[in-house]
């Protein structure tokens, strides 16, 4: 998968929808590769993990 950068210019829907794009982009990269238990681990203080933020962030594209 590439990743492009969102655009400077267009209408709001556009650049909403390339901004948009452009962080499911960053979030595949970053977690494609990574093992079931690098994806459970909690890396800071917070409860957060690779898969919570992934569902977090589904759950939140679907409103």
């Amino acid at each position: 998968m590439t990743r492009t950068d969102p655009p400077h210019h267009g209408s709001e829907g556009e650049m909403l929808e390339g901004f948009l794009e452009y962080q499911r982009s960053t979030v595949f990269i970053k977690a494609r590769g990574l093992s079931d238990a690098d994806t459970a681990k909690q890396l800071l203080p917070s409860l957060t993990t690779v898969t919570g933020l992934v569902r977090y962030l589904t759950d939140v594209e679907r409103y």
